[in-house]
């Protein structure tokens, strides 16, 4: 890959994590985050480049009809190792982890910063901190070579993996591996590592609340 895709990628990637917002309100109960690292770096470039900077990696966007998989809905097909659990999305997602900022004002042009963001993480959730687990989404890669991708995130749906929505701060997951993971987007993938629950920050600027070293990436299918 050419370094202007290098670079437009990379402002892509950004751009959806500054802003990722929490786009709908539940309820929950539990503890507070903590502070930690972002997946990224860099300075974002707003929605409108997001994308041309998909465009410019190759990345396809959702077409008029397609349907949206939720994967929260799913299990995969696939079998699990013993004592590794599944934790779907409709887990992870199901209480209020609202953003640093009102998701109807642009982030970049017009913030506004909540002064009290709700943060409440339950305490099946932080239960959940150094398990390790199963999980299914699709991935979004923040960064990618010839051998595959070392860093990306796992979307709950791809909607936002062709930058059409941002998703809630508790609906990706930041993941790393070791040893390259092929680069499948659009398809539903498990992930198999130790999961962390801790506020993931840039610039103190809230990105997520997930994240997970993997030891294993593979395609799978869904199931109800």
């Amino acid at each position: 890959m050419n370094a202007v895709r290098s670079i437009w990628t990379a402002a892509a990637v950004l751009s959806l994590a500054c802003t990722i917002q929490a786009h709908a309100d539940s309820t929950g109960a539990g503890g507070n985050a903590q502070s930690g690292t972002s997946p990224s770096g860099m300075a974002g470039a707003g929605t409108a480049g997001m994308a041309a900077a998909a465009a410019a990696a190759g990345f396809k966007p959702l077409q008029p009809g397609m349907p949206v998989i939720d994967m929260g809905a799913f299990r995969p097909t696939n079998p699990l190792p013993p004592g590794v659990d599944y934790v779907s999305f409709r887990t992870l997602a199901d209480f209020v982890y609202q953003s640093d900022f009102y998701p109807w004002n642009d982030p970049f042009t017009d913030p506004k910063r909540r002064k009290h963001p709700i943060r409440k993480i339950p305490a099946s959730i932080l239960a959940l901190n150094g398990r390790r687990v199963a999980c299914m989404g699709f991935m979004l890669p923040w960064d990618f070579s010839r051998d595959g991708t070392r860093h990306f995130g796992l979307m709950r749906n791809q909607v936002g993996c062709c930058f059409g929505q941002a998703p809630g701060l508790n609906e990706w997951i930041d993941v790393t591996k070791v040893k390259p993971a092929d680069v499948l987007m659009d398809q539903p993938l498990l992930v198999i590592g130790i999961l962390k629950v801790k506020r993931i920050s840039e610039a103190g600027n809230t990105m997520g609340v997930y994240s997970l070293k993997a030891d294993s990436v593979e395609a799978t299918q869904i199931q109800p």
